[in-house]
């Protein structure tokens, strides 16, 4: 599983929010404890989370640590091979966190030293592209294909569209073809809509 979460700081509060706080939030530190009591009900579930951080990398640690999920967090070593999950769930660090810009230190990675993506901004399925749009390709190992539409912004009339398994495996296929690399992640809009369980489950058995 996997989670790409935006926080920001709002009337003098740290929030996870997607672009205008006024119009749908939560605090902080209470989202990400519900990661932490989800993990702690599921015993055999890793969950990445990734953050497009609008707040410090110390204001982010903090409500990492304070949310409980800093204690299971798992620390990559740069150019070492990542584990499998078994082995996280083995270690007890079921947790993986990246942040776009105030990772690098510990547990809390920087994105783009480990991961390359695909451009994000798509306003229609014929707007999906696989050129490399992020991440340091010397030392980046895991990839992420960007599968939701903006226009102009996210609704479920949208992801009905994009996540449809034709436009998933198109998308994905397109994108394993030019990059010459297997997808660690698949980022949707509304996982819940169309057939993205279905893709991602038939994509991990390969």
């Amino acid at each position: 599983r996997a989670l790409n979460l935006d926080t920001h700081e709002w009337e003098g509060e740290l929030w996870l929010c997607h672009g205008f706080c006024e119009l749908g939030s939560q605090p902080l530190v209470e989202g990400l404890a519900e990661i932490t009591a989800f993990l702690e009900a599921s015993p055999r579930e890793v969950v990445i989370i990734t953050l497009q951080d609008g707040i410090s990398g110390e204001q982010t640690r903090t409500a990492l640590t304070e949310s409980g999920l800093a204690a299971l967090a798992y620390t990559h070593t740069t150019g070492q091979p990542w584990p499998t999950l078994q082995a996280l769930i083995d270690a007890g660090q079921r947790v993986v966190i990246f942040s776009a810009s105030g990772g690098g230190e510990g547990w809390h990675h920087s994105q783009w030293e480990h991961w390359i993506d695909v451009p994000y901004s798509a306003m229609t399925v014929e707007d999906f592209a696989c050129t490399d749009d992020r991440g340091d390709p010397d030392t980046a190992t895991l990839y992420n294909i960007n599968h939701f539409l903006t226009n102009p912004y996210a609704l479920p009339a949208l992801a009905e569209e994009a996540n449809t398994e034709a436009v998933l495996w198109a998308h994905i296929d397109d994108c394993r073809a030019a990059s010459g690399r297997f997808p660690n992640q698949v980022l949707v809009d509304f996982y819940d809509i169309g057939a993205v369980s279905a893709v991602v489950a038939e994509l991990n058995r390969e």
